[in-house]
C-alpha cells in the first residue's frame, strides 16, 4: 500500500513539472536576407530564466542532419562548432527573457532552419533562414488561368528569382470571392507539408529544382477548389496568383446535351431545306427547258433578230450577215446565205 501511494505522489509531482517546463518560442519563422547583411534570430523562452540556462543552437539543412552550430553556456561562454566561424554570436536579452543568435556577412551557405535547444530535448519552432542575392527573391506566377474538369488534376506553378527554392520555406494560400486569405500548406526546407484544415492531401507539394519552381498540385479536383492560389516566401514577399476555375461535370454534360440538341434540329431543317431546295431547281429547270423547245416565237425570234444589210449607212456586202444580242444554230444561218445570194 505505502508503494502504491508513492508511486501516485510520483506521477502527480511529475506532470505538475511537466506542465511548467520551459517553453521556446522563435521569431520571426521565416526570414529573408541579403547576402552580406546580418541576420539577427531571437528564442524567447517561458517558464525558465535564460541567465540560467544553458542553449544550442542548431541549423538543419535540406540532405543533411542538424548541425550543432554553438553553445552558450550559463557562465556566459560560446562556442562555435567546427564550420562555423566568428560570425556566428550568441546573447541573451534578460529584458525579454530571449536567446539571441546573430549572423553577420550572410552568405547564400547560411541558408536554413535554424532552432534553439535547451535540456537536450525542449527545442523552438525554428526560423527558416533565406540568404538572396543583390535583390530580394521575386515569385512569377505566369499562368494567370488553370481550367480544370470536376475531378482531374490541376498543376499551378511558381518560379522564383534570386534564391534557391531549396533553401526556401514556401506558402500557398488561396483567395475566394467573399473571404479573406486562406491558408493551404507550408512547404519548409526538409520537404515537409503542413496542411491546414480543411485541406486534405489531395493537395500535393514539390520543388522542380531544375525551373527553381515551387509546385501545387491537386488532384482530383472540386468545384469549391475554386479559387486564386498565390504563393509567398520570406514572410511578405507573394506572387501574382493562378485563379483556379473548376468546371463541374453536371454543366459540361448539360452544355454537350444542348449543343447536341440544337445540332440534331439544325440537321434535320437544313436536311429538308436542301431537299425542297434541290426539288425546287430540278422543276424549274425541266419548265424551262420544256418552254424553249415547243415555242415557235421563241425560234423565229432568234432569226429575225439581225441588221439591214443594204442600208445606205452600209456598204453593199452580198456576203456579209450582221446578227446581234444571240448566236444563231447552224440551220439559221444557212437560211440567211441562202437569202443573202438571192
Amino acid at each position: 500500500m505505502f508503494f502504491l501511494k508513492f508511486f501516485i505522489l510520483s506521477l502527480m509531482l511529475s506532470v505538475a513539472v511537466g506542465a511548467n517546463d520551459p517553453i521556446l518560442l522563435q521569431s520571426p519563422s521565416v526570414k529573408c536576407v541579403t547576402k552580406g547583411h546580418t541576420a539577427r534570430l531571437q528564442c524567447t523562452m517561458k517558464n525558465a530564466t535564460v541567465k540560467d540556462t544553458e542553449v544550442h543552437w542548431y541549423l538543419k539543412q535540406p540532405g543533411n542532419n542538424k548541425k550543432l552550430v554553438l553553445k552558450h553556456d550559463t557562465r556566459n561562454n560560446t562556442q562555435q562548432s567546427s564550420g562555423f566561424t566568428k560570425r556566428f554570436q550568441s546573447s541573451r536579452h534578460t529584458y525579454s527573457n530571449s536567446f539571441i543568435l546573430t549572423i553577420t556577412n550572410m552568405q547564400p551557405s547560411d541558408s536554413g532552419l535554424y532552432f534553439c535547444e535547451i535540456w537536450r530535448d525542449i527545442r523552438g519552432n525554428g526560423t527558416q533562414l533565406t540568404v538572396t542575392d543583390s535583390n530580394p527573391p521575386v515569385l512569377l506566377q505566369s499562368q494567370s488561368l488553370e481550367s480544370v474538369t470536376e475531378g482531374h488534376t490541376a498543376r499551378l506553378q511558381c518560379t522564383m528569382r534570386n534564391a534557391a527554392v531549396t533553401h526556401t520555406e514556401v506558402y500557398w494560400v488561396r483567395e475566394q470571392a467573399g473571404n479573406s486569405m486562406d491558408w493551404v500548406l507550408t512547404h519548409d526546407v526538409m520537404n515537409i507539408a503542413h496542411r491546414t484544415s480543411g485541406f486534405p492531401e489531395r493537395f500535393l507539394f514539390s520543388r522542380d529544382s531544375s525551373s527553381n519552381s515551387f509546385i501545387l498540385t491537386i488532384t482530383n479536383v472540386q468545384p469549391n477548389d475554386t479559387g486564386v492560389y498565390h504563393c509567398e516566401v520570406c514572410g511578405n514577399i507573394s506572387g501574382t496568383g493562378i485563379q483556379l476555375c473548376v468546371t463541374e461535370i453536371t454543366h459540361l454534360w448539360k452544355t454537350k446535351l444542348v449543343w447536341f440538341i440544337l445540332g440534331a434540329l439544325f440537321g434535320i431543317s437544313g436536311l429538308i431545306l436542301f431537299i425542297g431546295y434541290t426539288c425546287l431547281r430540278k422543276k424549274q429547270s425541266s419548265t424551262s427547258q420544256s418552254g424553249t423547245a415547243d415555242d415557235p416565237d421563241t425560234t423565229a425570234g432568234y432569226e429575225n433578230v439581225r441588221t439591214p444589210q443594204n442600208s445606205q449607212n452600209f456598204p453593199e456586202d452580198s456576203n456579209a450577215t450582221y446578227t446581234t444580242l444571240q448566236p444563231m444554230d447552224q440551220s439559221v444561218y444557212s437560211n440567211l446565205k441562202e437569202t443573202d445570194k438571192k
